[in-house]
């Protein structure tokens, strides 16, 4: 048995634990109990353990299904995108029912009956709270799907001392791996997130929920370990794993004693995002400016409703009917990701309705700038595009932002 490390988060490690576990919890965890090194003491450390789940996909559903299954006594589920038809082949929480709700929401309701855990549903996770979540908690587990907010989490656990269970998926292969303090770091690994559109999204390449079905449950098995001390965790380890023939390998990998560690999260602020309430505000106050809502969803996502259908934005929509006949009117268009990753300038002056440059003179004289707004189901979609797009929004005279939250607010 491992030594449990002497601190993994804001607080004391190992924690004070429950004196005793109630006879139901003894008689439903009794056959991981009489496991070698998984005793009693063991398993009053999970139920003593406060873990936060960033992402409710493919491989967070797994993830947290098998902790609370353990007997983890909380769980904290950070994703404020909302459950879609595509995803119920590999996010197996959710029902067709779902459709529409917040996964968090829909995966906290999921699991309410399969163990004792207290589940909350967190706030959406930013470099504003990043660091205040993560003290308040044992491990982090970055189930996420995008490169920004996997930097995010791996720096704010390095700042906050916080154990980070940290793994990606795509088509057949996925990687995993344990960043706890005083190993290897995500950074150690691959120093920065690849550039925009050079990774495909799953939407793009494909992902099958068998897959990520198994490394979520490997996922939690890192936690469990890193809670209970009953084996020694992957820190200073990259996993690889083959769907295809069911085969791992592991690599040694060491920290860059060249590395400066992060000390804040300076550089994961952005300026070029609004949110729902500065979006509302902008229309009202700014009515000679054009308005432009970018929707880079997919198809079949348009077709359940367009931003100015969602109840959450009523009042833009209310505005957006007064400017109706201005003009200035607010315009909705729609572009999927994939095809705008692939745009120039001119392409995207014909897809959001702007005259191109002619020689020296920017598209859009000063004062007359529209603003652009990319939106999607819950914001990172519409960031990598909005980040891929700078060079074009700059030569177009344009301004453009990313609505946080995307359609859900």
């Amino acid at each position: 048995m491992t030594e449990t490390p002497n601190h993994l988060a804001g607080t004391p490690w190992p924690q004070p634990e429950p004196d005793t576990l109630s006879e139901r919890e003894l008689a439903r965890t009794a056959r991981q109990r009489n496991l070698p090194g998984f005793d009693d003491h063991a398993q009053r450390k999970l139920a003593h353990a406060n873990i936060l789940i960033v992402g409710a996909g493919g491989l967070g559903c797994p993830a947290a299904t098998a902790l609370v299954a353990a007997g983890v006594g909380r769980i904290t589920l950070c994703d404020h995108d909302t459950v879609s038809l595509s995803n119920l082949h590999r996010q197996t929480l959710y029902r067709e029912s779902d459709i529409g709700t917040p996964k968090a929401k829909a995966a906290a309701r999921a699991l309410a009956g399969l163990g004792p855990t207290a589940i909350t549903c967190g706030p959406r996770l930013d470099a504003s709270n990043a660091t205040e979540l993560l003290y308040t908690h044992d491990v982090v587990i970055d189930a996420t799907d995008n490169f920004a907010t996997r930097y995010l989490i791996a720096d704010a656990a390095e700042i906050t001392h916080t154990p980070l269970v940290w793994a990606a998926i795509l088509q057949y292969q996925a990687q995993l791996a344990v960043f706890s303090p005083g190993h290897a770091h995500l950074r150690d690994i691959y120093p920065e997130p690849p550039s925009p559109g050079q990774v495909p999204s799953c939407a793009e390449a494909g992902v099958l929920g068998a897959a990520t079905g198994v490394v979520g449950n490997m996922m939690a098995m890192e936690a469990i370990k890193l809670i209970t001390g009953i084996a020694e965790p992957l820190n200073n380890t990259l996993l690889i794993y083959n769907a295809l023939d069911n085969s791992t390998r592991t690599l040694a990998v060491a920290a860059d004693d060249n590395r400066q560690p992060a000390t804040d999260l300076a550089a994961h602020h952005t300026h070029d995002t609004i949110t729902a309430d500065e979006l509302y505000t902008h229309a009202h106050d700014h009515p000679k400016q054009p308005l432009i809502l970018l929707d880079v969803r997919t198809p079949e996502e348009r077709a359940t409703g367009s931003l100015l259908d969602q109840p959450a934005f009523a009042a833009l929509a209310t505005t957006a009917a007064r400017r109706a006949n201005s003009t200035t009117p607010i315009r909705e268009v729609h572009c999927p990701l994939d095809e705008l990753l692939h745009t120039g300038a001119q392409d995207l002056a014909g897809i959001v309705g702007v005259e191109t440059p002619r020689g020296d003179t920017a598209a859009c004289p000063a004062g007359q700038q529209p603003l652009l707004v990319l939106y999607c189901a819950s914001g990172v979609r519409s960031t990598q595009a909005l980040t891929a797009l700078t060079e074009q929004t700059e030569a177009l005279g344009i301004s453009a932002r990313s609505l946080v939250g995307g359609i859900g607010g």
